[in-house]
């Protein structure tokens, strides 16, 4: 959490030192140009703010170790396979005539 609180102070440290306030740009009005730049400046902000909590959310969904079987999850002795047999959707035959040579036999 000390991270993500230094991350974002550092984000509103940019933020602020790009768009300083100063009392004559309230008085006479702010221009266009500068209302477009700061909105994406925040709209920038706000996505890598939203990056940020998306991936320490990811990063501590990950509670799952690989396995190469699932051994640890089968109770010892509990299966038992009564029958057994092979049931295929699609197959391809390919048939290849052999020749043979009549002075052989």
């Amino acid at each position: 959490m000390k991270k993500i609180a230094a991350f974002l102070s550092a984000l509103l440290s940019i933020a602020l030192s790009l768009f300083p306030a100063s009392a004559a740009e309230t008085e006479a009005g702010v221009r266009f140009e500068d209302v477009g730049v700061k909105i994406l400046v925040s709209l920038l902000i706000g996505l890598a703010v939203a990056l940020l909590i998306v991936f320490l959310m990811k990063r501590s969904m990950s509670t799952v170790r690989k396995q190469k079987n699932a051994g640890e999850y089968v109770v010892k002795n509990s299966f038992q396979l009564t029958e057994s047999r092979d049931i295929y959707l699609y197959s391809t035959v390919t048939r290849v005539r052999v020749n043979t040579n009549k002075k052989n036999r």
